[in-house]
């Protein structure tokens, strides 16, 4: 750091040369807290070189406690860092602090004002030039450190007083534009982040309750029993999976949208019987009778052979329905609060065949039924285009704030060789 180049008239000096005490006193303990007292600075309430504003946030100490430790005491301009697991997080002391203590795994840095000015230096130890020498200086062991002799052999650049107020004018304006920026993109982050999640939570049953209005479930309806062509439950099987042999269909290979992940369904070595037994067809629904009962979705390939396990119920529906429909229905907010309240069991939540059977659903002509279908997977491709939006957003947004950050750090490089225009 001492090679570095400054401009005609900067100093480079030690930051020991410029503070009138840097300490970090470790045994700090036996500390008496209280409602109401003095503040107690912890690393917690450190953030952008800043100390928390709201006193709410802090815990208070007594004043014996307090006089116990005076060097732990800080004054309006000091600076305190944490050195201990999140190194190096600085805070500028403000007005309404002076005279709080800090806690163990901060140090005290108090600053001679005849030379430098507070917020030149809360700066300097901001800027990646600081922040590589502490790195350089900091321990190796389990928990990162920095010892006060190390840190006080760290070079400051530093010009006249003027200059220093010149520079910290310039960067709190800068660095200000900046801050606010970040703001704004934090809040669009947040909005559309929440956005986001409001449509991956309740745009599906939003659509399908917008599609099949909730009366129709109680007037002209029908029970599944009575489209019902079979039923089954799963195999039960515990032989070990391999690299080759039928997919399994589990619960865990489920999603929330009614569709089967079938890249994620393992592969089993079965018998006859049981291929012939347990495997699916086309246009069969599966429901999931524990861990997640209530869960349904429909096998939707031909000439696929896959097996389903015992956890899940296979329901084959009669031609004169269409079984998306029969999907959409039972993933209706009306028959998954009655599910709900017909799961049974305290810790492992369970369902059976019969429970299922007795769900209602529109007794709605086919042609009805196939035309639901198609609006729904129309609306429902327009919201997916929508998530996929608001997905590339979030990711804009990240990058703009890596793109302020990696801003900010070059311009106290520029403040901190002389550079900043």
């Amino acid at each position: 750091m001492s090679q570095i180049q400054v401009p005609k008239g900067w100093e480079l000096i030690k930051l020991d040369d410029i503070c009138t005490q840097i300490y970090r006193y470790p045994t700090y303990y036996n500390i008496k807290y209280v409602e109401h007292g003095i503040p107690e600075i912890r690393g917690t309430l450190i953030k952008n070189g800043s100390l928390d504003s709201d006193l709410r946030n802090y815990r208070f100490i007594t004043k014996e406690s307090s006089k116990k430790f005076p060097r732990t005491i800080v004054q309006e301009g000091d600076i305190v860092m944490t050195v201990r697991g999140t190194m190096g997080k600085i805070g500028l002391v403000p007005k309404e602090l002076a005279g709080a203590n800090i806690t163990a795994n901060l140090m005290r840095i108090a600053l001679d004002k005849d030379r430098c000015t507070p917020q030149f230096i809360k700066y300097f130890f901001l800027s990646p030039l600081f922040r590589n020498e502490i790195q350089k200086r900091s321990s190796n062991t389990t928990i990162t450190t920095i010892q006060a002799p190390k840190l006080k052999s760290i070079t400051v650049p530093l010009p006249s007083l003027l200059i220093q107020k010149k520079i910290v004018q310039k960067l709190d304006y800068i660095l200000g534009q900046l801050e606010e920026k970040k703001k704004t993109i934090g809040k669009l982050y947040e909005t559309n982040k929440n956005n986001l999640n409001y449509l991956l939570e309740h745009s599906d049953s939003i659509l399908i309750s917008k599609l099949i209005p909730v009366k129709d479930f109680e007037k002209n309806s029908t029970i599944i029993a009575d489209i019902l062509e079979s039923k089954l439950q799963g195999l039960y099987y515990n032989r070990g999976y391999f690299d080759d042999g039928i997919p399994l269909l589990r619960i865990t290979d489920m999603n929330n949208d009614g569709k089967i992940n079938y890249d994620s369904a393992p592969k089993i070595h079965t018998t006859n019987n049981e291929l012939r037994r347990f495997s699916l067809q086309k246009d069969d629904i599966l429901v999931a009778r524990t861990g997640g009962a209530g869960k349904a979705v429909i096998f939707d390939r031909e000439d696929f052979p896959m097996l389903f396990a015992g956890y899940l119920i296979r329901f084959r529906i009669k031609k004169d329905t269409d079984p998306f429909f029969v999907l959409l229905c039972l993933r209706h907010s009306v028959n998954q609060s009655t599910l709900l309240k017909m799961i049974h069991g305290s810790s492992n939540k369970n369902i059976n065949a019969e429970n299922i059977k007795k769900l209602r659903i529109p007794s709605y002509k086919k042609e009805l039924q196939q035309k639901i279908v198609n609006m729904y997977n129309q609306m429902n491709k327009e919201v997916l285009e929508i998530k996929q939006k608001l997905e590339i957003i979030l990711i804009h947004h990240s990058k703009s704030f890596v793109h302020l950050h990696a801003l900010e750090k070059s311009i106290l490089d520029k403040a901190f060789s002389g550079n900043l225009n």
